[in-house]
């Protein structure tokens, strides 16, 4: 699969069309960093590191693992910055 239709993908696990996706969303920016840079480094830790691709994937099992057990089609992730 290459990295254009991982956007698709991504954005199907949101319950979207890649065009139901405002710029100006996170995950909108976060697809299109995976496709343009699939196989640079996201993040890095002592341990390990992942692509976006890698990331992106992740992301999408999360999103999908999120929306089959929601109630509700749309879900909001909230994280305290502390």
């Amino acid at each position: 699969m290459n990295p254009h239709e991982a956007d698709g993908i991504g954005a199907k696990a949101l319950g979207l069309s890649e065009v139901d996706l405002p710029g100006d969303l996170v995950s909108a920016r976060f697809l299109a960093a995976a496709r343009r840079f699939s196989d640079r480094t996201a993040v890095l830790t002592e341990t390990r590191s992942l692509t976006y691709e890698d990331l992106r994937r992740r992301a999408v099992n999360l999103a999908s693992v999120i929306q089959s057990r929601a109630a509700s089609p749309r879900v909001a992730l909230v994280q305290d910055h502390g």
